[in-house]
């Protein structure tokens, strides 16, 4: 499985304790299946999780992407903008040096799963893209803790 937020999600419920890795293996089976769901849904569905939990997973795991000067593996160097789905910073990418643009999206639209998983797909879909009109996607990560 990727690294995308279900495995990230899935694994920090396991290091919580809320679920076994046995349950997370399975879920991430039924995941494959159903993709139209997310890691949450399958683990409230199984009753792994209650609804509350997977909400308290959800809130704990963003909390951590707030105000820090390093995201991911890149320092965050200065604002470049805002708008209404977040803000976009002048980042150094700490494996190679090289100076990047970074979006970072509202702590609103955080909270919202699927509009998460949707921009992780659209992501994706971006780092395919090869053209001098469009701005290059070189990946897509939620941080973790």
């Amino acid at each position: 499985m990727k690294m995308d937020l279900n495995f990230l999600l899935g694994k920090f419920a396991v290091e919580r304790g809320f679920i076994s890795i046995q349950q997370w293996e399975e879920a991430k089976v039924l995941l494959e299946t159903h993709p139209e769901k997310n890691i949450l849904q399958i683990l409230v569905q199984k009753r792994y999780l209650t609804p509350r939990q997977a909400k308290n997973l959800w809130k704990s795991l963003q909390q951590r992407r707030q105000n820090h000067k390093q995201i991911g593996p890149y320092e965050i160097l200065s604002l470049i903008g805002e708008g209404g789905m977040g803000k976009v910073f002048q980042a150094r990418y700490l494996p190679t040096g090289e100076i990047r643009a970074l979006k970072v999206l509202l702590p609103s639209l955080v909270e919202d799963f699927e509009f998460i998983q949707r921009s992780f797909q659209e992501g994706e879909i971006l780092q395919k893209l090869h053209h001098p009109n469009i701005v290059q996607v070189f990946e897509v990560f939620s941080e973790h803790p």
